[in-house]
């Protein structure tokens, strides 16, 4: 490489004057370090009759660096990375779970209150879906960003069946205290 092409290259990749390419370098360096690393979701069978088992979910790729934080009952109770699941054991009762987004995301945060029974299994899906121009997109059919493109979260109780085909490629993540 020449001095004036070196010189060129050290200017354009320079990451204090070019915030930009530190981002993207950033991004690319950690890999899939957004989505979940434990192990692959194992169905446990809820055998206490104190307790209701309950499955908190995210199975989608988008937004792949964006982590939101799982309250319940304005508790932290984990970041729910994609591809990730955490379980809990909980009295009976009613719960409000919510996705608490970070400041600097876009998507408008869920809350949804759940009775739970002891002795029961609850799914708990959580997803990313998505505005434009008043027409609604989930799943896997999110539109490519558009002006006027709204995203916000939706937290919902999914049967066994459904959840478990949902679960299966998602891995584990251990949720923090209560």
């Amino acid at each position: 490489m020449s001095v004036n092409n070196l010189s060129i290259f050290r200017k354009v990749f320079n990451t204090r004057s070019n915030p930009f390419i530190l981002g993207v370098l950033l991004i690319l360096l950690s890999g899939c370090s957004f989505n979940a690393k434990g192990p692959l979701f194992n169905e446990v069978v809820n055998d206490s009759n104190e307790k209701a088992l309950v499955y908190v979910y995210r199975d989608d790729e988008r937004a792949p660096y964006r982590v939101p934080v799982i309250l319940i009952n304005n508790k932290p109770s984990g970041r729910l990375k994609n591809k990730g699941y955490f379980k809990l054991s909980l009295s009976a009762g009613e719960y409000t779970i919510q996705t608490q987004w970070p400041k600097y995301i876009t998507i408008t945060s869920a809350k949804s209150t759940f009775q739970f029974e002891a002795g029961k299994t609850y799914y708990i899906h959580t997803s990313i879906n998505q505005k434009v121009d008043g027409q609604i997109f989930t799943g896997d059919i999110l539109r490519p960003y558009i002006p006027n493109t709204i995203y916000f979260s939706v937290i919902q109780l999914k049967n066994k069946p459904e959840a478990i085909q949902q679960l299966k490629n998602c891995r584990q993540i251990h949720p923090a205290a209560l």
